[in-house]
C-alpha cells in the first residue's frame, strides 16, 4: 500500500516557544521528487537564492544584519518533498522583519525572473559539485547510493545534462508553480528564556530513571572524524609508499605540499597558519575569530560581492575557519580554475579591507552564532568541560560564553588590525594541494601571488594541562531540552605524536569508538538507554590534550545511563582489552585510513595534519607499520598509566528535574 499527502489548500504557520537565545524564521514550500523534470531547475532556483555571498537572500537578509546566515535544502528524495530557507535571527531583530525579506524577495524573482549570470553562476556550481562528488571511489559510491534512494542511479549523471538546459523562462516558471504560499508551511522559534549560562556545582542527583529501552539521539560532542584523529597512513603492515609522490618546496617563505592523485579536472586545498583563538588569550579571546570573518569580507582591491562572483562563476569556493591554534582554509575549484583559486586565497590573507561596516556585521554575526550554541546541550556540555580540564591560561580553555560575548561587544577593529599584524604571514604557513595537479604552474601562481609577504607567529605552546580547582561534578541547567549531554573525562597527558598515544588511542577505541565499541554494545544496544555514545582523544596536536567518554540520555534514564557507562569504564580499566579487540582494531584504524585518503580532501587533510604534528610526511608511510607493532601489553599498560577513573570530571548539561532551570 502507498499512501499519499493529500493536497494541501492553504499556507500554513507553526510556532514554537521554548527556552533558547535566538529566534529563527524558516518557511518551506513543497516541490517534486528528485526524479520529476521540474527537479534541475528547483535545484537551481535554491541556488540563486541562497548559496552564496551573491545569493539572493544573502544580500537581503544577511547583509543588512537580519541574519546570522540564511540558508535553503531542496529536498533530495523519491517522494514529493520540501524546500526550506532557513533563518537564524541576528541579536535584537524581530521576526516579522526577516519573514518579511524573504517573501519579499521570493515575490520579487517570482515576479521578475533572474538574470543570465546569476543562472550560469548557479550551472557552473551545480557541475562543480557534481565534480567534486565523484572525487575518488568512496564518494562516487556513496552519491550513487543517494541517487538509488531518489528513484533513479541515472540521476548520478542525468542531473548535470538537464541543468544546463534549464533557462532563464524555467527558473521563472517553477518559482511561480512551486514558491507558491497556498503550498507554503512558515514557522517561527520564539525563544521564551535565555537557556542558561551558569555552571553549577551538584552533588548526585537523585532521579528516579524510568524503564526503557530508549533511544535518543547521538550526541556528537568532538565526534573524532577522520582528519581530526586518525593518523596519516595507508596499507597493510607494509604501509604505502605516498611518500614517494609528495612535492615539497619552500615558495614565498611557505611550505607548499602537493601530491598529484588520480582523480580527474579537481584540485583541493588545505592550508594553514598560527592565528587561533588561543593567540587571543592574553587580550580580547575574540579578536582572533573576528580577524579570520572578516577575511572573505572583501579586499583593498575589491569588494566581497566582486570576489564571490568570480568564484561561484567557476563553481570554485574557499573558506576559512578559525580553530583553537589555526586559522585552516578549505579551498577547492577544477583544474582549469586552479590558479584562480590560489591568487584569490593571496589577495584574501594580504590584504583584507578590514572595513568598519563589516567588522560591524561580523560582530553580530558571532554573537549570534555563540547564542545559537548556547541553546545545544552537546556544545554547553563540551564548553564546560574544557573549563574544568584546563587551567585559566591553557589555550584549550574556552572562555565562559557571558565573558566571550562581552569581549565581541568591547572589540575594537584597531585590535583586529594588531593582531593580524603580529600572527599573519607565511613564516609558519602550510598549503597542501591534491588531485589534478599541474604543479609547476600552481607552484608559478604561488610565487607570484605570496611573494614579498612577511611575517607570522608560532603556536602557543605550553607543557601540560595543569590541575584545576573545578568541582568534580557540574551541571549546565537548561530549560525545555529532551536529553542530557554528559561527558566524563580528565585531562589525557598526552600529546598526539608522543610514543604512547596511538596506544591509548586504540584501548579508548576499542572501549567506545562506534558501534564496536563496549559502550555502544553495551550502554546502547544491550540496555538501551542512550542513542549515542563514544569515548575519544581530542585537543592535542600541538600540546596534551583530553581524553573523555561523551553521551546523551533522557532525563529519566540518567542515572541509569550513567550508572551503566562507569561500569564499562570500571570492566576496561581493570580487566583492559582482549588480544582478539586489539587486533580488530588495529586493523580497523588502518583500513579506516585508507578509505579517508580515498578523496582529494582526505588526501590533503592527512598530509596538512601529518605536519602541523610535527612529523615528516614520512609519517603518512610509518603509520601503518607502527600501528602493527603496538603490543596488546602497551595497549593495556596505558589505560592505567595515563587514566584515573576515581578522579574524572562529570559534566551534565540539559534540563534537569532536580535543578533550578534558567
Amino acid at each position: 500500500m502507498y499512501t499519499e499527502e493529500p493536497a494541501q489548500t492553504g499556507a500554513r504557520r507553526v510556532t514554537v516557544k521554548r527556552a533558547g537565545q535566538l529566534g529563527v524564521v524558516a518557511i518551506a514550500h513543497k516541490i517534486p521528487a528528485a526524479t520529476h523534470p521540474d527537479y534541475p531547475a528547483v535545484t537551481l532556483l535554491s541556488a540563486i537564492l541562497a548559496d552564496g555571498k551573491n545569493s539572493r537572500l544573502y544580500k537581503a537578509v544577511t547583509d543588512k544584519n537580519l541574519s546570522t546566515g540564511v540558508e535553503a535544502d531542496a529536498g533530495f528524495n523519491s517522494d514529493p518533498t520540501l524546500h526550506i530557507i532557513f533563518a537564524p535571527l541576528a541579536p535584537g531583530v524581530k521576526h516579522i522583519d526577516v519573514e518579511n525579506a524573504i517573501v519579499q524577495e521570493v515575490e520579487t524573482l517570482k515576479r521578475d525572473g533572474v538574470s543570465e549570470s546569476e543562472l550560469k553562476a548557479a550551472i557552473a556550481k551545480t557541475l562543480a559539485d557534481s565534480a567534486f562528488k565523484r572525487d575518488g571511489s568512496f564518494a562516487v559510491a556513496g552519491n550513487l547510493n543517494e541517487c538509488i534512494a531518489a528513484g533513479d542511479w541515472s540521476l548520478f549523471y542525468s542531473l548535470d545534462a538537464a541543468a544546463q538546459k534549464v533557462s532563464v523562462a524555467d527558473i521563472k516558471r517553477v518559482a511561480q508553480h512551486y514558491l507558491n504560499e497556498d503550498q507554503s508551511t512558515t514557522g517561527w522559534f520564539l525563544p521564551t528564556a535565555a537557556g542558561g549560562l551558569a555552571a553549577l556545582s551538584t552533588s548526585k542527583s537523585n532521579f528516579i530513571p524510568a524503564g526503557g529501552p530508549s533511544y535518543y539521539r547521538d550526541p556528537g560532542v568532538d565526534a573524532p572524524g577522520l582528519a581530526q584523529v586518525a593518523a596519516p597512513g595507508v596499507g597493510g603492515a607494509s604501509g604505502a609508499m605516498i611518500t614517494s609522490n609528495v612535492r615539497r618546496s619552500k615558495i614565498a617563505g611557505i611550505d607548499v605540499i602537493a601530491y598529484p592523485t588520480g582523480v580527474k579536472n579537481v584540485i583541493t586545498v588545505r592550508a594553514s597558519l598560527p592565528a587561533g583563538r588561543a593567540l587571543g588569550g592574553k587580550g580580547n579571546p575574540s579578536i582572533p575569530m573576528l580577524t579570520g570573518m572578516l577575511l572573505d569580507q572583501g579586499t583593498q582591491k575589491r569588494d566581497k560581492f566582486a570576489i564571490a562572483e568570480e568564484l561561484e562563476a567557476v563553481g570554485a569556493s574557499i573558506d576559512f575557519r578559525v580553530g583553537v591554534d589555526l586559522l585552516e582554509i578549505s579551498a577547492k575549484s577544477l583544474k582549469k580554475d586552479a590558479p584562480l583559486l590560489l591568487s584569490v586565497i593571496a589577495e584574501q590573507l594580504r590584504t583584507p579591507a578590514f572595513s568598519e561596516d563589516e567588522f560591524a556585521k561580523a560582530k553580530q554575526q558571532y554573537a549570534g552564532a555563540l547564542q545559537r550554541r548556547l541553546e545545544s546541550t552537546d556544545f554547553r556540555a563540551s564548553d564546560a568541560f574544557t573549563r574544568a580540564v584546563y587551567s585559566e591560561t591553557h589555550p584549550n580553555r574556552n572562555p565562559a560564553p557571558e565573558a566571550l560575548l562581552a569581549a565581541i561587544g568591547t572589540a575594537t577593529l584597531d585590535d583586529v588590525k594588531a593582531f593580524y599584524k603580529a600572527h599573519y604571514g607565511p613564516a609558519h604557513m602550510t598549503l597542501v594541494m591534491t588531485g589534478d595537479l599541474d604543479i609547476s604552474t600552481l607552484h608559478a601562481t604561488i610565487r607570484q601571488s605570496f611573494s614579498g609577504w612577511s611575517g607570522g607567529a608560532s603556536v602557543a605552546r605550553i607543557a601540560k594541562a595543569e590541575v584545576t580547582q573545578a568541582p568534580q561534578e557540574q551541571l549546565v541547567a537548561m530549560a525545555d531540552k529532551t536529553s542530557v549531554s554528559v561527558i566524563l573525562g580528565q585531562a589525557s597527558g598526552l600529546r598526539y605524536s608522543d610514543p604512547d598515544y596511538q596506544a591509548l588511542r586504540i584501548a579508548t577505541a576499542i572501549l567506545g569508538s562506534g558501534f564496536t565499541g563496549r559502550l555502544m554494545a553495551n550502554v546502547r544496544d544491550k540496555e538501551g538507554l542512550t542513542y549515542g555514545i563514544d569515548a575519544n582523544l581530542a585537543n592535542d596536536m600541538f600540546r596534551a590534550g583530553d581524553w573523555k567518554i561523551s553521551a546523551s540520555f533522557s532525563p529519566a534514564l540518567l542515572d541509569k545511563g550513567i550508572a551503566s557507562t562507569k561500569h564499562q569504564l570500571e570492566r576496561w580499566y581493570e580487566a583492559g582489552a582482549t588480544a582478539e579487540e586489539i587486533e580488530s582494531r588495529k586493523s580497523n584504524l588502518i583500513g579506516s585510513f585508507k578509505v579517508n585518503l580515498a578523496t582529494t580532501g582526505g588526501m590533503a587533510d592527512a598530509l596538512l595534519a601529518a605536519v602541523n604534528r610535527g612529523y615528516d610526511v614520512r609519517w603518512l608511510d610509518e603509520f601503518p607499520v607502527k600501528i602493527n607493532a603496538i603490543s596488546d601489553k602497551q595497549v593495556n599498560g596505558v589505560i592505567k598509566k595515563y587514566l584515573k577513573p576515581d578522579h574524572l570530571v562529570l559534566i551534565k548539561a540539559g534540563t534537569l528535574p532536580t535543578a533550578k532551570q534558567q
